[in-house]
Parts: structure tokens; sequence; C-alpha cells
């Protein structure tokens, strides 16, 4: 809705659309997340998408700093190598999360 993925992801791992894709983390116990890393949102087929498009718009955003950016996963306001290592890590997932 306008431009947002919205999900409520705090109550379990409840959304995998029939069994495809990653649905979200467990980020603490009982308390979940969508995975992060999908830069190229809107170009991807599936919801959720995190593939080569995202490294390489990373890659155009690296040493971006004092500023909240797309490309600045854990968001403190940087891009630099450790949203690169949350894109890495998710790199060949979805979570199948409607657009």
């Amino acid at each position: 809705e306008n431009n947002y993925i919205k999900w409520d992801f705090t109550q379990s791992n409840s959304y995998t659309a029939g069994g495809q894709g990653t649905g979200q983390v467990e980020l603490l116990p009982n308390l979940w997340g969508m995975v992060g890393g999908d830069l190229h949102q809107g170009i991807d087929d599936i919801s959720g998408e995190i593939n080569a498009n995202d490294t390489g718009l990373f890659y155009l955003t690296n040493g971006l700093y004092d500023v909240y950016h797309y490309s600045d996963i854990n968001l403190d306001g940087d891009v630099n190598a450790l949203d690169k290592a949350i894109q890495t890590e998710n790199n060949g997932t979805f979570s199948r999360v409607p657009k």
C-alpha cells in the first residue's frame, strides 16, 4: 500500500504462501521479522526476492553515510559492509509477502 510493504510478523512464522518462501525469521524468541535485503522491490516478479539485482543496487550506493537509504538494510544511517552482510546472508530467499 502506497509503496510500503506492511505485514504483521509479531506472532509467528505464519506467512509462507502455501509452503513456499522463507516467510520470516525469528529475531528473538517469539519476535519475528521479514528477511532483509530486497533493495529492488518494484521490479522483482516474486515479492521479497533477494537476488543479484539487489547486489548491483548495493554496490551503486555503497559508502553513503549519514542518510537513510534503501540500501541501508540495518537502518544505521550508513551503507556499508554491515548491510552487504545481511543482503548476502539472505541472497536467494523470498518472503512471498504481497506487494
